[in-house]
């Protein structure tokens, strides 16, 4: 329902046959800046455009970061690279009360602008607003509500974000993963489903406190003024079974228990390995595109789940196996998922240690010894 209505409000405000705001000298144009929430979604912050001018009784901000979860085949599309964002408009009051209640920060950048600047930025969010233009396809790191608002910012005005550290160091994976780093699960889920392209070192300003740092590294030809405007009193509350050692107890567990739970696991696994070829080959993202986890999470992974244990292919097929995962740590050595990835290396090598009967062969050898000696 508060969807159609900001799509009401929104058509209402910048309709054709409303008069659309005009900016005055009173006018002013700031880049607000959310912190954190606690849904995964939110974990890396959100970023709004405001105007506002007191004597003309205007106070709104431009939100791109709209989407509906009842669209058809929400997560196909959302996977496939094609789901449809849109821009919407808030007022501020209702924009702040909400944040406010999920106990966010908010920070506000009031932009030098001229206001024949605010003036070309309002008429271009009124044609966007009154037109298809106001759906989006969602990028992860290239197309999203901050890059978008950037974007508005620097088509009508000189202010372009400013090249900052975190962009020439670090890698697209990198940087959210030290967004995710708290949710241990959601971290290494996202990190399995990203490919060879999140390696790359991040070319683009395209996460909010990005963007407000950008802004804040410059002089006073950028930001006239920054506000807090709400201090951040939430507290991300992580559950005691979100972590490293509990994917390791449960695969361990698979592991040793019997034959039929080791089977499982393969199954899982190479279920998970032909899933992540699938989406690389069905979806539109970049980012999931040559997803070199297909190495660990490795579909021969079925074979061995179902074929004859006596199979003489087997053995050819265990050693590529090893290799397979030997090759993705290997790679993975200098890069941020290594740790994330360590009870998946544990149980996999387990596994196929198991499916090569070296250790019963072992133990088998063992006995003999024992029983020559006596």
């Amino acid at each position: 329902m508060i969807r159609y209505l900001l799509i009401v409000f929104s058509f209402c405000f910048f309709s054709a046959k409303a008069q659309i705001p005009t900016a005055s000298a009173n006018t002013k144009c700031s880049l607000l800046t959310v912190s954190a929430g606690s849904q995964l979604y939110s974990l890396y912050g959100h970023t709004g455009l405001r105007f506002y001018d007191e004597q003309q009784g205007f106070d709104f901000v431009v939100n791109f970061g709209y989407f509906d979860f009842s669209t058809p085949n929400f997560y196909l599309k959302f996977v496939k690279g094609d789901l449809k964002y849109f821009v919407g408009i808030d007022r501020y009051e209702d924009f702040y009360a909400n944040y406010v209640f999920e106990q966010r920060g908010i920070k506000e950048q009031v932009l030098n602008l001229k206001s024949h600047e605010i003036q070309a930025i309002i008429n271009d969010l009124a044609a966007i607003v009154n037109s298809d233009g106001k759906f989006y396809t969602y990028k992860f790191f290239h197309r999203n509500c901050t890059t978008m608002v950037a974007d508005l910012i620097a088509k009508h005005s000189l202010i372009k974000p400013a090249v900052i550290n975190e962009i020439k160091e670090k890698s697209f994976r990198e940087i959210v993963s030290e967004y995710q780093s708290p949710l241990y699960f959601e971290n290494l889920g996202i990190n399995i489903m990203f490919g060879y392209y999140t390696d790359n070192k991040a070319d683009a300003v395209f996460l909010p406190e990005q963007l407000f740092n950008a802004y804040e590294i410059q002089d006073q030809a950028v930001v006239s003024k920054t506000n807090i405007l709400n201090k951040a009193s939430l507290a991300l509350e992580v559950p005691w079974w979100n972590s490293v050692f509990t994917l390791f107890a449960i695969l361990l567990l698979l592991v040793f228990v019997h034959e039929y739970t080791r089977r499982f696991l393969f199954v899982v696994l190479g279920f998970l390995g032909i899933f992540l070829a699938a989406a690389g080959l069905y979806s539109d993202h970049v980012e999931v595109l040559w997803n070199y986890n297909i190495l660990l999470f490795n579909p021969l992974f079925l074979y061995f789940a179902f074929a004859e244990k006596k199979s003489v292919r087997r053995k050819t097929l265990q050693v590529l196996a090893v290799v397979s995962v030997l090759v993705h740590l290997i790679y993975v050595l200098n890069k941020p998922q290594l740790l994330l990835f360590a009870p998946i290396y544990t149980a996999v090598l387990l596994l196929l240690l198991f499916d090569s009967n070296l250790l019963t062969a072992i133990k088998q050898n063992r006995a003999k010894g024992l029983n020559h000696n006596i």
